[in-house]
Formats: structure tokens, sequence, C-alpha cells
């Protein structure tokens, strides 16, 4: 006798078998996606920190006093003079302007004279 196809067993096998494939991948691609997220997020707030923090080095003589009173860079300061594109968005809300924010000086540390500071974005306009 020939057998042209699967009997209903075989079929109820497989797709029992898929089903239990997709219950153990599911949370793990979930997981996957939401860590690329969170990573997206943190390589953009890090890429504005070090635009500032270039911003700063470079232009320190010319507005030291700007820096040390105000503690911040607007984001649109680095748009305007090239440190960041204007075309830059928020990961995490694409529509979200973010020229209107900026970078704060969060620590200054004084190291053989030389001072080192750490940058922090913020959803804050500068004073």
């Amino acid at each position: 006798m020939k057998k042209n196809g699967f009997t209903l067993v075989e079929l109820l096998a497989i797709i029992a078998l898929l089903a239990i494939m997709l219950l153990v991948a599911i949370p793990q691609v979930t997981k996957t996606m939401n860590k690329s997220e969170v990573q997206k997020e943190e390589t953009f707030k890090k890429d504005i920190e070090l635009a500032a923090e270039s911003y700063v080095e470079n232009n320190w003589t010319k507005s030291k006093a700007d820096f040390i009173t105000k503690k911040c860079v607007s984001i649109q300061t680095l748009i305007d003079t090239g440190y960041v594109s204007p075309l830059t968005r928020n990961p995490v809300n694409e529509d979200q302007e973010i020229s209107e924010y900026s970078v704060k000086l969060i620590n200054q540390t004084n190291e053989n004279n030389k001072y080192r500071y750490k940058y922090q974005y913020s959803e804050e306009k500068c004073n």
C-alpha cells in the first residue's frame, strides 16, 4: 500500500514541536530587541556627551567663563557649530526635537592643574 502524505498524528506532533520552539524563541527575541533599544539610547547619549566635550575643549579659551557659570552646553549650539548633525534624532522618540535640550557639566576634577569634566545629556534647557 502506497502512503501519500502525513497522518493526523504526525501533523499534530510537528505542530506541537513548532509551538514549543516558538514558546522558547519569542521571549529571547523580545529580550534582544529591548536590549538593543536601550543600547541605542545609551549610544545616542554618549555621542551627544562626546560632542559637548569636544566643543568645550576646542572653545575653552573663547568661552571659559560661560562654561564655568552655566555648566551646560545647549544641543542647538552643538548643531550650529557642526558637532552634532541637525538630522540627529532621539532614538527612543524619533519625532522628538533635541535642539532645545542640553548637556550638563556634572563633575569637575583637577589633576595636575588640568581640569577633567564629565558631561550628561539632559532634557532640560541651559539657563
